[in-house]
């Protein structure tokens, strides 16, 4: 059953927890209390309507925003309020919704910001930690591989989605943070996300995923936890198994 108490106790092994957190764009807030918490090596599913404070939230707790209340913690450390650079170094790792890349360089010059020594032919720096993953990443994303001369910005949207989070895939993360990976995607280029998707929950060394969503049916069988937000709070959460017993139309009124 759902546990939908905005005080409910953080899991004892939380490996992020956000509690009561609160910030807006401007002067007003637009999220209020918020508090959430992620386990080491969960995918958690953040959902709910159009404007209902999802973004800001992933964006304060990637520092883009400065929160007026509440704390962020990451591994027993108050990171509340740091810069993206700083969370970054601490393997907090975020593709922000529609953005991601640079949109007038190539698609290698883009994988290449990440691990400099790249090369198309692996000749160079091939054993930096960086490059072996990015070399894992363009095995399953090769479309990136073949496009690696064209301009980002001239992909198309699901194309220019992939190559946003292979970047973040080869930055290791600890904590991966993807703002609405399917967001006007036709159904051929969302498949292609949700492939990647796949593939990246085998790789090893499991890392955590907080997924911003309001597909939920693109996410059947691959979350662990969700939570709902609805004008700015967070207003429902439970585990994956209690989501996907609800009734179809239960299901659209949460997202």
């Amino acid at each position: 059953m759902a546990d939908t108490s905005l005080n409910a106790a953080p899991p004892e092994n939380a490996e992020l927890q956000i509690s009561g957190l609160t910030a807006g764009y401007t002067s007003v807030d637009v999220m209020r209390d918020a508090s959430l918490a992620v386990n080491p090596g969960e995918v958690i599913l953040l959902t709910g309507h159009n404007g209902a404070g999802k973004s800001c939230l992933v964006e304060t707790v990637f520092g883009l925003i400065s929160p007026t209340s509440g704390t962020v913690t990451w591994c027993g450390e108050d990171v509340t309020g740091l810069s993206p650079r700083a969370l970054l170094q601490r393997g907090l790792v975020l593709v922000p919704q529609g953005g991601g890349v640079v949109k007038n360089l190539t698609v290698w010059e883009n994988l290449q910001l990440i691990a400099p020594g790249l090369t198309p032919d692996r000749s160079v720096s091939a054993n930096s930690q960086a490059n072996q993953a990015a070399y894992s990443v363009l095995d399953r994303v090769p479309i990136l591989a073949e496009r690696r001369n064209q301009i980002a910005g001239s992909l198309s949207g699901g194309q220019m989605r992939l190559l946003a989070i292979a970047r973040a895939l080869i930055a290791q993360p600890k904590l991966l943070i993807i703002d609405e990976p399917f967001l006007g995607l036709s159904g051929t280029s969302g498949d292609l996300i949700l492939d990647l998707f796949d593939e990246m929950l085998k790789l090893g060394d499991r890392f955590s995923v907080i997924v911003v969503e309001q597909q939920l049916f693109r996410l059947t069988g691959r979350i662990d936890r969700y939570y709902v937000m609805n004008q700015g709070q967070i207003v429902r959460n439970g585990d994956a198994e209690e989501l996907w017993s609800l009734e179809t139309e239960e299901l659209w009124a949460l997202s």
